[in-house]
């Protein structure tokens, strides 16, 4: 029997998957935006544990100076860009880490707020935060062909003029998603309100409070679906 090439070329893809996932090893490369503003570019190989997890040894210091990786607007909005690798590093005080969404009011606290979320949960991957544009990157269970247990990254982003996207890596068709099916619906719903608040008084961007609870609100959908039974 011959094969065309694209056939050929999803066996191949397919079977390097299927090696990847019966060992455990995820690789990616990825460009950094340390807490400190600097930029680096990182190519690392993580291994999930027995429980799904990985940690990350040694601490920095979060440099909350003004050029911290942390943008103010002059609407008061705020920029920030954190990733798993970065928080896992950094070392916050007791009451930073106890820091909720409805008391974030600069972009000091919502960095200390990004920083603390992250080092809670090691399956949020990244926070970013633009003024206009809030995006959270949530690792989620999963079922390589619907039976072998894996995971894939879920990207949900809510802009100030009122788009939701959800988006999965390219390879997403050949996995089973946790509850994948209404995630944008139940997301629309969780942040309706705070869009509409948004666009009530006429502005253009978030504040930094609202960046804050739109953080949490996408953070509660998408881990709530990391619990749920396996989807489509």
């Amino acid at each position: 029997m011959t094969f065309s090439f694209s056939k050929t070329l999803a066996v191949t893809l397919a079977l390097a998957l299927v090696a990847s996932v019966a060992l455990g090893v995820t690789a990616f490369a990825q460009v950094d935006l340390n807490v400190n503003g600097s930029a680096t570019s990182d190519t690392e190989t993580s291994t999930d544990s027995a429980n799904g997890t990985t940690s990350s040894e040694g601490s920095a210091n979060v440099n909350l100076s003004s050029d911290a990786g942390v943008v103010l607007g002059d609407s008061g909005a705020a920029s920030v860009t954190i990733t798993q690798r970065e928080a896992a590093r950094a070392s916050i005080d007791a009451e930073s880490a106890t820091l909720s969404a409805s008391s974030v009011v600069s972009g000091e606290d919502l960095s200390l707020y990004v920083t603390s979320k992250l080092k809670r949960d090691a399956s949020l991957q990244r926070i970013d935060a633009s003024g206009d544009r809030v995006q959270v990157s949530y690792r989620q269970d999963a079922r390589f062909l619907s039976f072998l247990p894996a995971s894939v990254t879920t990207q949900a982003t809510v802009t100030a003029d009122g788009d939701i996207d959800v988006d999965y890596p390219w390879y997403r068709f050949l996995f089973s998603v946790d509850n994948s099916n209404d995630l944008e619906a139940r997301i629309e719903a969780q942040v309706g309100d705070l869009i509409a608040r948004v666009s009530a008084v006429g502005e253009a961007s978030f504040d930094a409070t609202t960046e804050a609870e739109l953080i949490d609100r996408l953070y509660l959908v998408l881990s709530s679906s990391a619990t749920s039974e396996v989807g489509t």
